[in-house]
């Protein structure tokens, strides 16, 4: 899937919220079981600053698929660190 990213300029007492939204396709299969299609996700989150170019990111997404899925709406919560350059 593609995003587009909107994000405040600048830390905010160390913090850096952002919206994102997109959409694309996706695979999922299950033992005999497999959906191709599109869907569309959206969501948001925060980049923490944690030591000189050192960040953290966590943030929340809601996926809509369409086709047959397994599941039609899908919630993931992602964490990661980030380099700043």
């Amino acid at each position: 899937m593609g995003n587009l990213l909107l994000q405040t300029p600048f830390f905010i007492h160390g913090f850096q919220p952002y919206f994102t939204t997109g959409g694309g396709a996706f695979h999922e299969s299950l033992e005999s079981q497999s959906e191709t299609s599109f869907g569309a996700n959206t969501g948001g989150g925060v980049k923490i600053a944690l030591a000189g170019p050192i960040r953290a990111r966590v943030d929340y997404r809601l996926f809509r698929l369409k086709g047959e899925p397994l599941y039609d709406t899908v919630h993931r919560v992602y964490a990661g660190l980030n380099i700043n350059f």
